[in-house]
C-alpha cells in the first residue's frame, strides 16, 4: 500500500505449499530489510514496470499500479504481464492455481483452457 504498486504472482499446484507459507509470512509485519519471499523459500526476480519483485517459481505475473483499496479488496491497473512460455506452447503439464479466502487456507486449480468462439 505504501508504494502504490504490487505484483500478482500466479503459482502452480506443485509449489502451493511454499506459496501458502509465503501468504502466512507476508501477513506478519517485518522490518523493510527482511525479504519475505526468500523467507518462504521462493526466489524474487525484478519486475519490468513496478518496484515489487515477481516470484520466479510462479508461471505468470501481473504487475499492477494501485487504484484503490478498502479492507481486503485491492484494485489496480495492470501495467505488465509475463507468462512462462511453456504454458503458452503447452509443453508444461503443471496446473495454475488461484488462492482464495482471507485466511489463505484454500485454493482452486485452473484445469482447463478453452478457445474463444469464432466471431462472425
Amino acid at each position: 500500500m505504501e508504494t502504490g504498486e504490487f505484483v500478482i504472482n500466479v503459482p502452480t499446484e506443485d509449489i502451493i505449499g511454499k506459496v501458502l507459507k509465503a501468504a502466512i509470512i507476508t501477513e506478519r509485519l517485518f522490518p523493510a530489510e527482511v525479504n519475505e519471499i526468500e523467507r518462504a523459500g521462493l526466489t524474487p526476480i525484478p519486475s519490468e514496470k513496478v518496484r515489487p519483485p515477481r516470484v520466479k517459481e510462479c508461471v505468470a505475473h501481473y504487475e499492477c499500479l494501485l487504484d484503490w483499496y478498502k479492507e481486503s479488496l485491492i484494485v489496480g491497473k495492470v501495467v505488465a504481464v509475463s507468462v512462462d512460455k511453456s504454458l503458452i506452447d503447452k509443453t508444461d503439464n503443471r496446473k495454475m492455481v488461484v488462492i482464495g479466502g482471507e485466511t489463505s487456507d484454500s485454493y482452486g486449480v485452473v484445469c482447463e483452457t478453452k478457445k474463444w468462439p469464432k466471431v462472425i
